[in-house]
């Protein structure tokens, strides 16, 4: 494969990945703001807290997926 199909191939894997990121931080915010919307049981708060910190866990772990294929894991 020749250096153009590498680079084209490598940028698609990281629009891809920093849109997923992208997406998984709009998601936790968008959780967190629903959060402290009035009418909201307890039960409804804290499950939205509970799916926003699962998101946010979620993009820390891709970044640090991606901090140990850069080292070599």
């Amino acid at each position: 494969m020749n250096t153009f199909f590498s680079s084209v191939f490598v940028t698609a894997y990281f629009s891809v990945f920093f849109l997923g990121l992208y997406a998984c931080f709009y998601l936790a915010r968008s959780y967190w703001i629903g959060r402290s919307t009035n009418g909201n049981t307890v039960f409804t708060k804290r499950a939205l807290t509970i799916k926003s910190i699962a998101t946010i866990s979620l993009a820390l772990c891709a970044i640090g997926g991606l901090f140990q294929a850069m080292v070599g894991v």
